[in-house]
């Protein structure tokens, strides 16, 4: 970070104001961290023509408060923060200073109440899940326009956030707008009834479905079972919904006590066997899993385009099996690494997997696999691959060398033989620190190759799941 301390930004406040207006699109702050909001403030109610505004984790209910009830940001389509607010802070930012209670009271007399930012489409972070209480589901009912909406960590938002046990006394009266919100999740194998009819009269344009089951009913207590099976429960939900996602997440105790225990994916092999074929993007996150039970619930989604598979520990196999996966010729995003920094993907498995996927055209890895990877290329796979995004050791695992300039001598030198390797390549997508980085941009300065920092990527799943671990972490 880049810290502006307080009297340097008194006096660039006020320079930017002698200079307005500005006709920016886009604000963002990654990287700075301002000890005073005067600039911030004042580029963005000096610019009536913004359409993006993200914020950084410095950012405060002041500032908030600012561009939602003093700035004309009528054009505004998206606002993302690294930060939470508190609800009276979000009542006031979106609904031009007006209450929790006005905004309330005028339910079913929505042209009493006024937008700040009518033209919203999108909002990333702003709370964490679960608090506050009331904001969204008044948000969603007065921001109709609104399809994506998320939490600090995740890429979509809880049904029990969104339709509380409260929810039917809010409008009793009235009934709520529909949303046009595109993805939700859950973190229940069997929801209640009154869940599924809420969620079915409100949310009528669901693409993407989270599933998530953070917490073992007894942490100490490991049983390979668990869940129960609960597919046909979830098959059902989903239809009582009305809802047929094309993307699906799912989420099984990553980072939860036990994470060495394979989840057991037979679980879910029924849920794909019936709805499957309908999906385009897959994600999986488990802490440890066998890579049999992946190939076979994989085969059951033969026309996915994405696939992302990310393991606290390990992808294992046993040398005595033999992988079986169809070839899934649509597929043109593959994602698959291990989190933590002595684990790794099972190399029959990586090579199976794309080999069956012939127009991969971004490939995501962690460099741990770069000598596997490298034997495929020289087989010809992986070639019209344009994006290739590499995931370092030091950053997987949140560790960081103290004294150490450079890259070690193998892993550089095996990095560029498989980025040579890869004439096809036009971006290259880092997640490493930064001195790493900035050697390789040195390394490919005079080519056409395009070095990006994944980082500064606030809305890529990969750089959502780092900063919820590192979240985490914090919190520890």
């Amino acid at each position: 970070f880049v810290v502006v301390h307080k009297e340097f930004c008194l006096s660039l406040g006020r320079m930017l104001e002698s200079l307005a207006p500005f006709a920016l699109e886009e604000v963002n702050t990654f990287g700075l961290e301002f000890k005073h909001p005067y600039p911030l403030i004042t580029i963005i109610k000096k610019s009536p023509m913004l359409r993006i505004i993200r914020l950084e984790n410095n950012a405060t209910d002041y500032v908030l408060e600012h561009i939602g009830r003093y700035s004309n940001c009528t054009k505004l389509e998206e606002l993302t923060s690294h930060s939470s607010f508190s609800e009276k802070c979000l009542f006031r930012s979106f609904f031009c200073g007006m209450n929790k209670n006005a905004v309330l009271e005028n339910v079913g007399n929505k042209e009493n109440v006024k937008l700040s930012f009518p033209n919203l489409r999108s909002i990333h972070g702003v709370w964490h899940d679960g608090s506050p209480k009331l904001f969204p589901i008044l948000l969603l009912h007065y921001y109709t326009q609104i399809h994506t909406l998320t939490d600090l960590f995740h890429d979509s938002i809880n049904l029990h956030l969104l339709l509380p046990d409260f929810f039917k006394h809010i409008f009793r009266k009235y009934p709520r707008s529909p949303s046009c919100v595109r993805g939700v999740a859950t973190n229940d194998y069997c929801m209640e009834p009154k869940l599924i009819q809420a969620a079915a009269q409100t949310f009528t344009q669901i693409e993407h479905f989270r599933l998530c089951d953070w917490v073992q009913p007894d942490p100490n207590i490991l049983d390979p079972n668990w869940p129960s099976p609960f597919a046909e429960n979830l098959v059902a939900d989903l239809q009582r919904i009305k809802a047929n996602p094309t993307g699906l997440v799912l989420s099984h105790c990553i980072h939860a006590v036990g994470g060495w225990t394979p989840f057991k994916l037979d679980h879910y092999i029924p849920y794909f066997s019936t709805m499957g074929a309908t999906l385009n993007s897959l994600t999986v996150r488990f802490n440890t899993v066998d890579a049999s039970d992946l190939c076979e619930l994989i085969n059951e989604c033969p026309n996915l385009e994405t696939l992302r598979i990310v393991v606290v520990h390990d992808i294992f196999g046993y040398d005595d099996r033999t992988l079986e996966l169809a070839t899934l010729s649509r597929l043109k995003t593959l994602a698959v690494w291990s989190h933590k920094d002595n684990d790794s993907v099972d190399p029959t498995f990586l090579q199976s997997l794309v080999s069956a996927a012939p127009n991969i055209t971004s490939f995501e890895m962690n460099t741990r696999e770069l000598d596997v990877c490298i034997s495929l290329v020289y087989c010809g796979k992986l070639e019209k691959v344009e994006t290739l995004c590499l995931i370092g050791d030091v950053y997987c695992t949140q560790y960081r060398y103290l004294d150490r300039h450079d890259p070690p001598t193998d892993f550089k030198d095996s990095f560029v033989e498989f980025v040579e390797a890869l004439p096809s390549v036009k971006t290259l997508m880092l997640y490493m620190v930064q001195d790493d980085i900035n050697i390789f941009r040195k390394l490919y300065k005079n080519t056409a190759l395009e070095i990006i920092d994944g980082r500064k990527l606030h809305h890529r799943e990969t750089t959502q799941h780092f900063i919820w671990c590192e979240y985490q972490l914090d919190s520890m």
